[in-house]
């Protein structure tokens, strides 16, 4: 606003000071013109020629006026006439008028002023829209344009100043412009940098876990001094006759045995179903060993109606519960003696093709930090019969395994 103040008061100034001067010009010319037209004339009744003279004078005063004399001098008649037309003084004209030509001189001053700011006006309304235009005009018409600029029309043109157009076209656009290019081996160099840091993120998160776990695993050890660990047998209900198994289970009170209904039950319900049973054997106790009992095909397994275990499974997105389910798994193993730590599957044989095994790395991978090792031998195997001797008295199962397809009752096995 001062600026603005500031320019107004100087156009006043400058406007006051044109003027003054033109009144001040105008007045000066005006005296000029009042002494020449203060000539003596002399009044000579004797002889005709002064009078002629007389007139002449009077017709040069005039002469500085609009409206000249061009008129032939009369010579006079008598003396009286020459006394009166001698008395009389010459007309002022409108353009000898000092006022008058002051008021001219401000008018085409300010008529001057007035245009020399529309024109302004104009030009800066011009500029205005110029950039407005360009700042909307696509970048493409603008690249069109210098190209098509750039093309010749004339159709016998010679084939080398083409040619040299060509090249003077390549040059432009791959000339080096260190301003604009990126740095080379940035994005290589970003790339690296992302690797490393996620590296370094990932080992610290490891390390943390492994302090947590150890934590944890002195934690079990205080609470489980003197209490052997306890081992869980998690049995389907789709079993053929898995209703008689917890009866051929052994007789130890470290053997928990779960029961679950194949059509109706969650993956969460499991869980909790684990937990309880932990909770009511010892708080704060985990599982040494833990046995699922279902029926599968060489490698997958079906836990739940409509929803089976395999290695592609493990994978989608869309089994995150079933993902949860074997996470939740492997933080209720014990961690006191992790080379111990075993989870069996029986009742199908998983390890019949190499998707099996994948299954159970993958199934161990999700279970990390907490270790935890998958096995499935063979019953007639060895390894098998220790499995079976870990949750089942074996004289019992093998009675149960003969007569799975007779009638069985439960007096058969008490």
């Amino acid at each position: 606003m001062g600026t603005i103040l500031g320019k107004s008061k100087e156009e006043k100034v400058r406007k006051t000071v044109l003027l003054t001067g033109a009144v001040s010009a105008f007045q000066k010319s005006g005296q000029k013109n009042g002494k020449e037209e203060s000539v003596p004339i002399d009044e000579n009744p004797n002889g005709a020629q002064k009078g002629e003279t007389q007139e002449n004078v009077n017709s040069t005063i005039s002469n500085g006026t609009s409206t000249q004399i061009n008129q032939p001098s009369t010579p006079r008649k008598s003396q009286n006439e020459n006394k009166t037309t001698s008395k009389k003084s010459p007309k002022k004209s409108v353009a000898n008028d000092p006022e008058s030509k002051a008021a001219t001189k401000i008018q085409s001053a300010m008529r001057g002023h007035k245009e020399r700011k529309e024109l302004k006006k104009e030009k800066e309304m011009a500029v205005k829209i110029q950039r407005q235009f360009r700042r909307h005009r696509p970048k493409k018409d603008l690249k069109v344009n210098k190209t098509k600029a750039t093309i010749p029309e004339n159709e016998d043109s010679d084939d080398s100043d083409r040619e040299e157009l060509h090249k003077r076209r390549e040059e432009r656009q791959f000339r080096p412009r260190p301003w604009r290019e990126d740095v080379p081996g940035m994005e290589e160099n970003f790339e690296r940098l992302k690797g490393d840091l996620m590296e370094s993120f990932h080992s610290y998160q490891n390390e943390i876990d492994i302090l947590k776990w150890k934590a944890e695993q002195q934690i079990e050890a205080s609470a489980m001094s003197g209490t052997p660990l306890p081992k869980i047998l998690i049995i389907s209900s789709n079993v053929p006759k898995g209703s008689f198994l917890p009866h051929v289970a052994k007789d130890d009170p470290s053997v928990l045995v779960i029961q679950y209904d194949f059509d109706n039950s969650s993956f969460n319900d499991i869980v909790e179903l684990v937990k309880s049973k932990l909770e009511d054997y010892k708080p704060e106790s985990r599982a040494k060993s833990l046995c699922i009992y279902c029926q599968g095909t060489p490698g997958c397994m079906y836990l739940l109606h409509k929803r089976c275990c395999t290695s592609a499974k493990i994978r989608k997105r869309e089994e995150l519960d079933q993902i949860q389910f074997w996470k939740d798994i492997a933080k209720l193993m014990s961690k006191i003696n992790p080379v111990e730590t075993i989870v069996h599957v029986m009742g199908c044989n998983i390890l019949g093709l190499p998707s099996g095994e994948m299954l159970f790395q993958e199934l161990e991978e999700l279970g990390k930090p907490n270790i935890i090792r998958f096995q499935a031998p063979l019953e007639l195997s060895p390894s098998g019969r220790v499995m079976i001797d870990t949750y089942f008295n074996l004289e019992k199962y093998k009675l149960w395994k003969s007569k799975r397809k007779s009638i069985m009752d439960v007096s058969d096995f008490t």
